[in-house]
């Protein structure tokens, strides 16, 4: 599960790049992959990075988890 705490519901889609580009609804992968090995420059990005506290937190509370301790 890519949000296995309720508190990161809200965080997906919270940071990213933006790439312009026209997507083939057939291939919407390929053109997208396209458009990022085109680019010359880091795209412009949004959102925040997570802490590196909050980020080490969740991976040993989601290996607890995996493993059954938690």
């Amino acid at each position: 599960d890519p949000l296995p705490f309720p508190s990161e519901a809200g965080r997906a889609g919270g940071f990213g790049v933006i790439v312009a580009t026209a997507v083939d609804p057939a291939h919407p992968a390929a053109a997208v992959l396209a458009a990022l090995r085109s680019l010359d420059v880091q795209p412009p990005v949004y959102g925040r990075l997570e802490s590196p506290g909050r980020f080490v937190r969740h991976q040993i509370r989601m290996q607890l988890r995996k493993r059954g301790w938690a």
